[in-house]
């Protein structure tokens, strides 16, 4: 697998399929919270598996999808990585909704942005 097949697996969607399984040890579930099919968690998550280069997921009992020690390594990353966008979204909203706008300032001065009033 090159690496541009494995960015091109590394979308917020399938990362969110891939943690929600896992949390929920099923893909209907995860489909449900993401408001897709579970046909369409199910192809993210074989989609991820052939960029990885390995098994994410075996049968448990009752059916119930059981993560691979590779899975919950990856989880680990997953998650982080995840998290990073939650904040990221955050803080643009919450830019986005301040008064006013921000203007980039040089290097150096006390404070890498501030705040000017809108014109």
């Amino acid at each position: 697998m090159s690496d541009m097949d494995l960015r091109q697996q590394l979308r917020y969607r399938t990362l969110a399929a891939f943690r929600l399984t896992v949390e929920t040890r099923s893909a209907t579930r995860a489909a449900e919270v993401l408001g897709i099919t579970q046909p369409a968690v199910s192809q993210l998550l074989a989609g991820l598996e052939r960029a990885v280069g390995f098994q994410l997921f075996s049968r448990g009992a009752g059916r119930r999808l059981e993560p691979t020690g590779e899975a919950r390594l990856l989880l680990e990353h997953v998650s982080r990585v995840l998290d990073a966008m939650g904040g990221l979204e955050r803080l643009a909203k919450s830019l986005a909704g301040a008064e006013g706008r921000l203007e980039d300032r040089p290097i150096g001065t006390p404070r890498a942005w501030h705040q000017q009033p809108a014109e």
